[in-house]
């Protein structure tokens, strides 16, 4: 009765559930509630399980989720709140419920939705007697689609592989090769079969748990969907943080303040994020242990904190922001890889700072940028604390913020208590001395033993707790700083991709989001082809970077599906295709050519090459004025560079490419044979084929005459026939067809329209 309390259905009322049998009205709540998978919070106890917290973290947990149970997982049954929006569509959706205190957003989808969704039709259109049962046979019997369910649990193995390891057992290191090896394995070949694992006879001091039934344990089958490829691996044990373990009288008061958030007060809860409902029980924890009796207090400030601020969605509003906030090589703040306790190491280069070049509250707002990103990727404040570096290598006074360290310091201890574990600063000095004298006064007595204030040998301190090729060269490590940042910037754009990936992969259907260009949606096969360019992209070594350049760093997805597409969704053809491309962008400094000046390539009012706003079809118009064209003027490829920098320039201001395709106009009015240059084609034409696939939807021609369908005749050969399709010669009068596709507006007067383009000479009507 309590999980049908919760339901709500978009094509199914609660009114026609209530028509149902008991029976029938309760097993539907039941479905719902299953097919939710892990996002049904669980009890508190000592089995990590994931539930709704993950939609917080940005992880998508599919599948069917474990049973709640006495004694086990995270979560309150009081504070189950997400509901399945049963609709006719083929992926139903988590829906966010309304009432205060169940209030959790989340898109997560799971595997069955196919079968969900076809139960939820048979729950609309069949007969009330049948129905249920009808639904239940489905969603138990009806056969998977391996292709798709496959397809999304590839890429999210993958994806897992290459951003949190092996089960969480491999190398802690960025780039492992076997990483790579693995994530590129499971997306080319498909996932594992289930492996038998012998488990020997154990010795009768050391029992096997009550739950291993026999000596050979079957391992989860990858097509189950009840054994989804989680960021972190469920934990036995009691209830713990950062090495404190939970006393019974905390345990009683983490469940006391889990109650205490569920009877929030409306006018109180609306002040709130929804980060209050979806807490882990270390989460609660933590308050606890740092705050004591007034934890329940400091979680409802650090709500309203997080709301006004904007906390739960900064990763998505703040990203294009600031991951590129600081100048490259010149990063102030880096998280590193974990050091030996297993703790994401936060480096802070105090040398590069300069006060009163960010202003304080934006440079906190960045740090709590980071520190959420390293929530996702380790687990940062759920499972462990962080260890800081603080390196004072070439800092001086003239580097210290005591006006940063008063936003910065209050907003991480009372918002993010007990993130931080030690902090080891090096090498110190006697203005930090005074520094730190004042820095001790806000901070309580419990964090100022986590201080460690390194001189002498510090770099063998260091080592103690910290590898040497995580450790910065700067203090005697072996690693390149810079080339960390260059590298994990690279990272981050594959894995924002995958990510993508992952959800598009169940929204192959039309919906928004799916993976669309031109009018073409790439289907699950296509995704997992785009996803694994995005690991070739990854694993590019240092020297090919250097013999590619950085281009391949810098593309999205949408610019895979597009060199797919004009290689027969071959990913080998397509990524070989990419190499070329990249190669010959670092060849040609096409990377920089934005910032060259070329005004000077035509002469003033005779701009042969020109850009003009979006059409009526939201396709931004290339125009090149033949007219104005003398064969052997301008060397050839100087022209084709200037084309190329137009084009480069409409990607950035209207989306060519990644959003949309241009109208290419070939302005031939006063045009004749004298101003026809079959060389300049051949050089142009192949290059943005070539380079820049997918971007020209239709080639107007206007106006056309025999002359121009003899010269048409020879130079279509250098086209392919889908170029040759998307050609249109267009007849005089021009004005009406053209018209038609552009407004007037936009059109330049010389071909109907009523703009005046000067630096093409289109200055008369």
């Amino acid at each position: 009765p309590h999980a049908l309390g919760c339901c709500r259905q978009e094509t199914v009322r609660l009114e026609m559930v209530a028509r149902f049998r008991p029976l029938g009205a309760v097993l539907v709540a039941l479905l719902a509630s299953v097919a939710h998978g892990f996002n049904v919070p669980l009890s508190l106890g000592t089995k990590r399980i994931p539930h709704a917290g993950f939609a917080q973290l940005g992880i998508n947990s599919r599948g069917l989720g474990h049973s709640a149970a006495p004694g086990v997982g995270r979560c309150n049954v009081a504070s189950s709140s997400l509901l399945v929006k049963m609709t006719a569509t083929e992926q139903p959706e988590v829906e966010e419920k309304e009432d205060r205190g169940h209030r959790i957003s989340s898109n997560t989808r799971f595997l069955g939705s196919r079968r969900l969704a076809a139960a939820s039709k048979v729950m609309a259109k069949g007969g009330e007697k049948s129905r249920v049962r009808e639904a239940a046979e489905i969603l138990i019997k009806t056969p998977k689609d391996p292709k798709r369910i496959l397809g999304s649990k590839r890429l999210r193995a993958a994806r897992d592989i290459l951003f949190t390891g092996v089960n969480g057992k491999e190398d802690k290191k960025m780039f492992g090769s076997r990483r790579l090896a693995s994530a590129r394995k499971v997306l080319v070949g498909g996932l594992p079969k289930p492996v038998v694992e012998v488990v020997s006879e154990p010795a009768a001091a050391q029992p096997l748990h009550d739950e291993v039934p026999a000596a050979a344990t079957v391992l989860a089958s990858p097509e189950e969907e009840e054994a989804p490829f989680d960021m972190w691996a469920p934990r036995e044990g009691p209830l713990q943080f950062a090495g404190t373990v939970a006393t019974d009288a905390q345990v009683k008061e983490v469940e006391r303040i889990r109650g205490l958030i569920a009877e929030i007060p409306a006018e109180e809860r609306a002040k709130m994020t929804d980060w209050v409902d979806t807490l882990f029980d270390e989460d609660i924890f933590r308050y606890v242990i740092q705050f004591k009796d007034s934890a329940f207090q400091r979680i409802k400030e650090t709500a309203v904190f997080r709301a006004e601020e904007g906390i739960d969605n900064i990763l998505e509003t703040d990203a294009e922001k600031f991951e590129r906030y600081f100048e490259a090589g010149k990063e102030e703040i880096v998280y590193l890889a974990p050091d030996k306790r297993d703790r994401p190491i936060l480096l802070y280069r105090s040398a590069y700072h300069w006060p009163g070049v960010f202003e304080p509250k934006e440079y906190t707002r960045f740090i709590l940028y980071q520190t959420e990103k390293t929530r996702q990727r380790y687990g940062l404040g759920i499972t462990r604390q962080s260890c800081v570096i603080v390196e004072r290598v070439g800092s001086g006074h003239k580097n210290q913020d005591p006006a940063l360290l008063k936003v910065l310091l209050p907003t991480v201890l009372n918002h993010y208590p007990m993130y931080i574990g030690d902090v080891y600063i090096a090498p110190i000095s006697t203005v930090f001395f005074i520094v730190w004298k004042l820095i001790q006064l806000i901070l309580d007595e419990a964090t100022k033993r986590r201080f460690h204030l390194l001189k002498g040998d510090y770099t063998a301190k260091l080592l103690e707790v910290v590898e040497a090729d995580s450790l910065p060269s700067t203090l005697g490590g072996t690693l390149d700083v810079g080339d960390f940042c260059a590298k994990q910037r690279a990272l981050d754009k594959v894995e924002t991709n995958l990510a993508k990936l992952e959800d598009q992969m169940l929204e192959t259907n039309g919906d928004e989001g799916a993976l669309t260009f031109a009018g073409k949606t790439a289907t699950p096969d296509q995704l997992v082809a785009v996803a694994e360019l995005q690991v070739n992209i990854a694993s590019l070594t240092d020297r090919d970077r250097e013999e590619l350049g950085p281009w391949l760093s810098t593309l999205e997805n949408v610019d895979l599906f597009r060199f797919l597409t004009v290689n027969g969704f071959s990913a080998e053809r397509a990524w070989k295709a990419l190499k070329e491309t990249s190669k010959w962008r670092k060849d040609e400094g096409i990377d920089g050519i934005l910032d060259e000046d070329l005004s000077s390539v035509f002469e003033e009012g005779k701009q042969e090459v020109y850009i003009l706003p979006k059409d009526k079809l939201g396709r931004p118009i290339v125009v090149y004025r033949s007219a104005l064209h003398q064969p052997g003027k301008i060397d050839i490829k100087t022209f084709c560079r200037f084309v190329v920098q137009q084009v480069e320039g409409a990607r950035g201001e209207y989306g060519l490419g990644l959003t949309s395709q241009a109208s290419f106009i070939v302005d031939r009015v006063g045009s004749g044979r004298q101003n026809q240059d079959v060389a300049l084609l051949r050089e142009l034409v192949p290059t943005l084929q070539k380079h820049y696939p997918q971007t020209i939807d239709k080639i107007y021609v206007a106006p056309v005459n025999t002359v121009f369908f003899i010269i048409w005749t020879v130079c279509k050969l250098l086209f392919d026939k889908d170029t040759q399709e998307r050609v249109v010669l267009v007849q005089d009068p021009i004005e009406p067809e053209l018209l038609e596709v552009t407004q007037p507006e936009v059109l330049p007067k010389n071909l109907g329209g009523d703009r005046l383009v000067p630096e093409a000479g289109v200055v008369w009507g």
